[in-house]
């Protein structure tokens, strides 16, 4: 007896693949970050959030004390999470 069996076909040992979940977000918000990077977009007295690279949520805040001119250069405060109080 051959190594396949009398029921299996030459095309039951090939591997299936599966395409991955799409789920639809209507209303999602997506902000063009490039175009918020501009320094008129910076003020004083704002809260800024800085997005990890690795899955894209926002781990760190600054609040905006300065916006220095010619040139864009930005004096903030990071921020800390106190999450007892």
């Amino acid at each position: 007896m051959d190594e396949t069996s009398e029921n299996s076909s030459p095309n039951s040992m090939c591997k299936t693949t599966t395409l991955p979940n799409a789920y639809a977000y209507f209303n999602a918000e997506f902000s063009d970050f490039d175009k918020n990077k501009k320094k008129e977009c910076f003020a004083p007295g704002q809260i800024w959030a800085i997005y990890d690279a690795r899955d894209g949520m926002p781990r760190l805040y600054a609040l905006i004390r300065k916006v220095f001119s010619p040139g864009f250069k930005l004096q903030a405060t990071w921020l800390e999470s106190h999450p007892d109080d």
